[in-house]
């Protein structure tokens, strides 16, 4: 009986260890395809600021938010102001940035 309950546990091991070996693998393989992505990569920061402008500064909608449940404004509150005028800095020509 002793032996069976050996038996398994030696199997248990040698599947952790090849399940440790093969993530390992996966994790360098990752590794290494990041890198790669990241040295071949190019910036353009002419363009990156044009996709920044036509979101009219949405990216700074979470930065108000936050600004505002600071101040007082419950958060409740906030997301009812939010469902009722989704995108309402856009339509009147100012931004989410002068906003905050």
């Amino acid at each position: 009986m002793l032996r069976y309950g050996t038996s398994a546990i030696y199997r248990t091991l040698r599947w952790s260890a090849l399940l440790f070996r093969i993530s390992t693998t996966l994790v360098d393989y990752l590794l290494q395809k990041t890198a790669n992505l990241v040295d071949t990569m190019f910036v353009y920061p002419e363009r990156m600021r044009a996709n920044l402008d036509s979101t009219r500064g949405l990216v700074f909608s979470g930065q108000l938010a936050v600004g505002l449940v600071e101040h007082g404004v419950p958060a409740k509150t906030l997301t009812g102001w939010c469902k009722a005028t989704p995108c309402t800095p856009g339509r009147r020509g100012s931004t989410f940035r002068n906003w905050c």
